[in-house]
C-alpha cells in the first residue's frame, strides 16, 4: 500500500492527488474548501477525501472561458 497520501478509499481520494488531478496545489482545495467552493468528506483522523464528482466539477470550473469583446460582430475572443 502506497503513503496515507495517496490512499483511495471507496473511489475517494486524499487532497494531493485530487490537487494533483485538478492542477492545482493542495492549498488552493484548502482555500476553495474555506470558500465554500468545495466540501470534502473527512475521515475519523481529520483527513480530507474528494469524491470524484467533486474533482470533475472542479476541473471544469478551472476550465478558460471564451468571452466575445468588441462591437456588435463579435470580432474579437479573449480568454
Amino acid at each position: 500500500m502506497g503513503s496515507p497520501e495517496e490512499a483511495e478509499v471507496d473511489g475517494l481520494v486524499q487532497v494531493a492527488e485530487a490537487a494533483r488531478q485538478v492542477g492545482v496545489d493542495r492549498s488552493t482545495l484548502y482555500r476553495w474548501e474555506r470558500r465554500g467552493m468545495v466540501t470534502p468528506l473527512r475521515d475519523y483522523r481529520g483527513w480530507r477525501f474528494y469524491r470524484a464528482e467533486d474533482i470533475e466539477r472542479l476541473r471544469k470550473w478551472r476550465e478558460p472561458k471564451l468571452v466575445v469583446t468588441g462591437g456588435a460582430r463579435g470580432d474579437r475572443l479573449s480568454r
